[in-house]
């Protein structure tokens, strides 16, 4: 009669083993699935908040401006700030924010007379960004003429409208 010792063979190690890499490959998985997540989650709320500050700074600029230029469309808008007070358009007055593809993505950048350019938001859906309006609530075309020198004449309001791709 054969008796059998304490311990385990070696067709019960192969089965734990097999047991232990099915688990062992499930939490992985997971661990991956979950960073993965996470790092989307970590990129949307950048560039939520990138898109945020963007708009709070355009926002800012053309609450401040004396009127926005007639060359602005529904992809770029130009602002003028009368700086020296002096009533007409001078060289370094006017700041074009514009929505441009960059680097395979639309950005939004603000450009300033001398023609250097500053990104302030990627990531962002093709589109019409700036829409205008007449003091009165009607949709308008920006008619302020911002030709160095020229004294402006009357202009419209704009509201900007961004939105960032989700990935």
């Amino acid at each position: 009669m054969m008796t059998r010792e304490d311990g385990l063979s070696l067709i019960e190690l192969l089965v734990v083993l097999g047991l232990l890499s099915i688990v062992g490959a499930s939490i992985l998985g997971v661990a991956t699935t979950t960073l993965r997540a996470e790092r989307t989650a970590e990129d949307l709320a950048r560039n939520l908040d990138e898109t945020r500050i963007a708009v709070e700074r355009v926002r800012d600029e053309v609450r401040g401006a004396d009127g926005i230029c007639s060359e602005s469309d529904g992809q770029s808008m130009a602002v003028w700030t009368d700086r020296n007070a002096d009533g007409t358009v001078d060289p370094g007055e006017v700041v074009t924010f514009e929505l441009v593809e960059g680097d395979g993505e639309m950005v939004l950048q603000r450009r300033e007379s001398d023609g250097s350019t500053r990104r302030l938001a990627g990531r962002l859906v093709e589109g019409e960004a700036f829409t205008y309006f007449s003091p009165g609530r009607s949709l308008a075309e920006p008619n302020l003429d911002c030709e160095d020198g020229d004294a402006p004449g009357s202009s419209a309001v704009a509201i900007v409208d961004l939105f960032f791709k989700v990935d």
